[in-house]
């Protein structure tokens, strides 16, 4: 739009950047165990081109859509990013909206919408509490919670994982 700028990304100091990784503990096989270069690294960089984005959910909604107007994407259901399936929200719910409003116009279009409210947001929502849940446990910091996640993550079959992630990643539109 002419006349517009585009707001920059937040940035934070590099200090608080950086301050979750001090003690942080890399058992691969290029650092000696107990040391890590994440550290180093991250001392290294150029403060100017260390860069932190806070992450934001949208609380449930109790509907996407009003009258003829509908929401998709992260304007209706943004959400952590640890089932990595926002994007694929955005383009489930762009097919959907493509189904329901196909040789679609006048006062049909908000019934339509109606109905792809009522098949995305459970959807939508069982998602996102999936990836809320999940990223809760993968920012543990206790050392005990850590090795317990861990070790059951490592014990637990892949099947099991599968059938646990199936309900997100598969979708029959």
């Amino acid at each position: 739009m002419a006349g517009s700028t585009a707001t920059p990304p937040r940035t934070r100091p590099k200090a608080r950047s950086t301050a979750g990784w001090a003690g942080w503990k890399n058992s691969g096989s290029d650092s000696a165990p107990g040391t890590t270069p994440i550290p180093a690294l991250l001392d290294a960089a150029d403060p100017s081109a260390v860069l932190r984005l806070d992450v934001y959910e949208v609380p449930p909604l109790r509907s996407y859509v009003k009258g003829n107007v509908a929401l998709l994407g992260d304007a209706a259901h943004a959400m952590t990013p640890d089932l990595g399936q926002g994007g694929c929200q955005a383009l489930e719910d762009a097919v959907g909206l493509l189904r329901v409003l196909t040789d679609c116009s006048g006062p049909a279009v908000a019934e339509r919408l109606a109905t792809y409210d009522q098949k995305r947001r459970p959807r939508t929502q069982m998602i996102a509490r999936q990836s809320a849940r999940i990223g809760v446990v993968a920012q543990w910091a206790s050392p005990v919670a850590v090795g317990l996640r861990n070790t059951g993550l490592r014990l637990l079959p892949a099947s099991a994982l599968a059938r646990s992630l199936a309900p997100a990643l598969d979708w029959a539109g």
